[in-house]
């Protein structure tokens, strides 16, 4: 089985808040949007995204079914710069790291099938 397996790892800055053009709930929904559909066209198989500020796990889950990924991880960091892992394959043996670390790490298996699996 060969797997074309693509992944980025992107750091959305502050929870893709547009500082060059701030509303009042500093997170116009065009700058997320231009996120979501630069994600998209690149048919990713895996995204890390760093900075989720003022995101939860249920909001990233929905960002991220945006560029067609429905399997996510999300790590609430106590500094507010929380860490989200989504995939277009299911992630197993999912473990946030916060001992000892700044913000936190997620820890992830995608499982491609039964026997095609890579740790992340």
């Amino acid at each position: 089985m060969t797997i074309d397996f693509k992944v980025v790892a992107y750091n959305i800055f502050e929870g893709g808040v547009d500082t060059s053009n701030p509303t009042g709930n500093g997170h116009p929904s065009t700058r997320l949007n231009d996120i979501a559909a630069f994600l998209r066209s690149l048919n990713l198989t895996l995204t890390v995204l760093t900075e989720l500020n003022g995101f939860d796990s249920l909001r990233f889950s929905n960002f991220a079914s945006q560029w067609n990924h429905q399997y996510t991880a999300f790590l609430t960091a106590f500094t507010g710069f929380h860490l989200g892992i989504s995939s277009s394959f299911p992630l197993i043996e999912l473990a946030q790291v916060k001992h000892g670390m700044h913000h936190g790490a997620l820890v992830a298996q995608v499982n491609f099938d039964d026997e095609t699996k890579i740790g992340l």
